[in-house]
């Protein structure tokens, strides 16, 4: 129980948050997102308990966030629901159902090396690899979560407003 606390505050953390040039990135960065998917994927192992794995797949989402530039901010006001499947060695273990994950109000910054986006947020920084596709109206986000969080993974799609 305390492994899927755990990943989900990761999950929570993470979700709050391949083009040409630094520039172009940018502007197309820049804007209000809708979020319309939430994935998350964690798994750890060891020699007594074997390899458990949790996925979380998001629905019933509802807002998004906004990337300013100059200063280069960003707000998150979103909520969605998440159901998370736990398995060790395959075999399922539970599946549990999370209404109502909210990041409203959210608020920091972020900075964008090419396609490496940084958000930082009361001292947390989370990383993740973005890309465009759908003529640049479709913002994909793969992460590991905030610094620190193992093999957690968590992937948000966004669609442009």
């Amino acid at each position: 129980m305390k492994l899927q606390k755990l990943f989900i505050a990761i999950l929570f953390i993470g979700t709050l948050f391949s083009c040409s040039n630094d520039d172009d990135t940018n502007t197309n960065l820049v804007g209000t997102w809708t979020l319309t998917d939430v994935r998350t994927f964690q798994e750890t192992s060891s020699s007594s308990t074997g390899t458990m794995t949790a996925e979380g797949i998001g629905s019933n989402y509802d807002g998004g966030v906004t990337f300013t530039e100059n200063p280069n901010e960003y707000t998150a006001n979103t909520t969605y629901d998440m159901e998370v499947t736990t398995s060790v060695d395959g075999n399922v273990q539970s599946v549990l159902n999370y209404d109502n994950i909210s990041a409203l109000g959210n608020t920091g910054t972020w900075s964008l090396n090419g396609d490496q986006l940084s958000t930082t947020e009361n001292g947390i920084t989370s990383n993740f690899t973005i890309s465009f596709s759908d003529n640049g109206n479709t913002l994909t986000m793969v992460g590991g979560g905030a610094s620190g969080s193992g093999s957690a993974t968590v992937t948000n799609t966004l669609h442009r407003q």
